[in-house]
């Protein structure tokens, strides 16, 4: 599939406006807020992070209770919807990302652990440097070749910052330290982990070497910091966390290091001006139109419910002349589908996805007034053509075919299949 993106500008009278920015900024960001901390308090969250995924499921049910809540009541459904998805796509992003840094964490733990002075490998190994050495190029010379037979290529120059080659010797030499059962060896892979993976013909700088481990714990130490405050905290459009942070680093001496960190994370952290957007995941969630003026017009489903006045003053589509025709395209797809919704498959919509937000916007006033309203637009370029379109369509026959012949009775089937 490939599939790109367009942007507009929502065009609305201010009270309309109004009513949208307090849904979305008052109502819905709060509720993100509400779903990231609570998922992080969830009795499987460990489980989840270990997995690596958060459940969109888990976090919808954590969603359920929240609805009958006074400070999130009011919202249209697909609201809610878009709320759970932001928090799951927001931890799949952090746990991605948290993985990461546990992986360079464990890693400059593990070289930590490893690593000696040249002298201390000697009082360890009972050898002098120079038998280390030669047992290292020994070492070295044979899991070059034993990669490069399984690359089946020869060996290539390593690029500076580490190459594919670099981190599978890397890789190798910490597996081959962790079943050798002699010390030499273990001190030839000791000093070839601590040179780069290679042999090192000068004399060892005691102070140098001090320092670098010392560089390294340093490094440990931050990106132990680093995973202490990345929890997603949501956005604070009102600024009460930035002030509690204030209140309390101008109020307390830090613990630790780690402690100030945290501090110091939320106190040059940028405030969020804008609430989240809003996600629409589905083709039919967003309703085109033409008004009196030919303007193209759109309508979110279930919004209307919330802000009646929407029904006669819909939000007019303001967008550049290359990207009329994409919502011009929205519009027939949106108009042939009405007329035979029995027939007409929304998976032929070009319209994949929409998302309601807002963009920044210069000078003073509410945010409503100075803000702009978007909308984000995802689509299938494969269906700006014929011959695409009918890939799709044949897939679509095929994906609907599977699902008859998995039936076992018809009772199974809906009307529609």
């Amino acid at each position: 599939m490939s599939f790109i993106t367009i942007q507009c500008r929502l065009v609305a009278n201010e009270e309309i406006r109004r009513q949208i920015w307090h849904l979305m900024a008052d109502k819905n960001t709060p509720l993100v807020n509400e779903l990231l901390k609570q998922v992080s308090q969830d009795d499987n969250f460990e489980s989840w992070q270990l997995k690596g995924t958060i459940p969109e499921q888990a976090v919808r049910q954590l969603c359920v209770p929240l609805k009958t809540e006074p400070q999130f009541a009011g919202q249209p459904g697909r609201f809610y919807t878009s709320a759970s998805l932001m928090v799951a796509y927001t931890y799949q992003s952090w746990l991605a990302v948290q993985q990461k840094y546990h992986r360079r964490l464990e890693g400059k733990q593990r070289w930590l652990n490893i690593v000696k002075s040249d002298d201390e490998l000697v009082k360890v190994s009972g050898h002098p440097i120079s038998v280390i050495k030669d047992r290292a190029q020994e070492i070295l010379t044979k899991l070059e070749t034993q990669l490069s037979g399984k690359q089946n290529q020869s060996k290539k120059k390593r690029k500076k910052g580490g190459s594919k080659t670099d981190k599978s010797l890397i890789g190798s030499l910490f597996q081959l330290y962790e079943v050798a059962n002699d010390e030499l060896s273990k001190c030839a892979i000791a000093h070839l982990l601590k040179n780069g993976c290679q042999v090192c013909e000068q004399e060892e700088d005691p102070e140098a070497f001090a320092l670098r481990i010392q560089r390294k714990q340093e490094e440990i130490e931050q990106l132990e910091a680093r995973l202490a405050s990345r929890l997603p905290k949501g956005r604070d459009l009102t600024g009460e966390e930035f002030i509690e942070a204030l209140s309390i680093a101008t109020g307390k001496v830090p613990d630790d290091e780690i402690e100030q960190m945290l501090w110091q994370a939320k106190l040059l952290t940028k405030p969020a001006t804008l609430p989240y957007p809003i996600i629409f995941g589905s083709q039919t969630d967003l309703r085109w139109s033409v008004n009196p003026k030919g303007r193209i017009c759109v309508a979110f489903n279930g919004l209307e419910k919330v802000i009646p006045a929407l029904k006669q003053n819909p939000l007019q589509i303001y967008c550049h002349q290359r990207q009329l025709p994409f919502f011009q395209r929205f519009l027939e797809d949106w108009q042939t589908y009405q007329a035979n919704q029995d027939t007409y498959p929304c998976g032929l919509f070009l319209l994949k996805a929409g998302m309601l937000g807002w963009q920044e916007g210069e000078g003073k006033g509410e945010p409503w007034q100075v803000n702009f309203l978007t909308l984000h637009c995802s689509l299938e370029t494969r269906l700006l053509t014929a011959e695409g379109t009918e890939q799709l369509r044949q897939e679509g026959i095929r994906r609907l075919g599977k699902q008859l012949a998995d039936a076992k009775s018809p009772e199974e089937l809906t009307q529609h299949q």
